[in-house]
């Protein structure tokens, strides 16, 4: 079942003077959605990876990211982000993690990825979505039904392909349209 995310991307680097927006870029020109959490070698497996984390990072606190990004995000699982101005972009997980420990990756504090296709939003999206940035972890997963469907929908719409299977009844007889789910419940996106 498809699962929907959450990413803040809010780098600090090593020296802590990551720019936001440069990470962000790089995502999108990339295509992929990641966090940091770099290991001093460049790791052949999510196992090697998670070892190596354990003795650079050493306590718990520093798991509950990477473990979202290797171990529970899902490819088909879709994932909301934002930039610095407030312009949200939805992607889906094309592909298993990766490690990129190239030059440009570390700068934006970017190492950690996993591939998306990735579609720029804007502003206008539904409010579960919008209050899952408000707090919380740097990946979390949202769990909502509604905003899981809006955002089935949304990409479907983006995409211009129905990768999504939506159904929504109306009443007990009645399909709902997407276009009517989306106009009632947001607006035109």
């Amino acid at each position: 079942m498809t699962k929907l995310w959450r990413i803040h991307i809010r780098p600090t680097g090593p020296e802590g003077n990551v720019n936001v927006d440069e990470s962000v870029k790089l995502c999108l020109d990339q295509k992929v959605i990641g966090i940091g959490w770099r290991v001093d070698k460049k790791p052949a497996s999510e196992d090697e990876y998670w070892e190596l984390g354990e003795d650079k990072y050493g306590d718990n606190g520093w798991k509950i990211n990477p473990n979202a990004i290797l171990y529970r995000m899902e490819i088909g699982d879709l994932v909301w982000f934002r930039d610095t101005k407030g312009v949200y972009y939805l992607g889906r997980i094309i592909g298993e993690w990766e490690y990129r420990d190239n030059e440009e990756n570390l700068q934006a504090d970017i190492v950690n990825v996993r591939p998306i296709e990735c579609y720029k939003v804007g502003t206008r999206i539904a409010g579960k979505i919008i209050n899952s940035f408000f707090r919380g972890r740097t990946v979390q997963q949202i769990h909502d039904d509604t905003a899981l469907l809006f955002s089935q929908i949304v990409y479907n719409k983006y995409s211009g392909d129905r990768y999504y299977e939506v159904k929504v009844k109306k009443n007990e007889n009645e399909e709902e349209q997407e276009e009517e789910i989306i106009n009632e419940n947001w607006g035109e996106i």
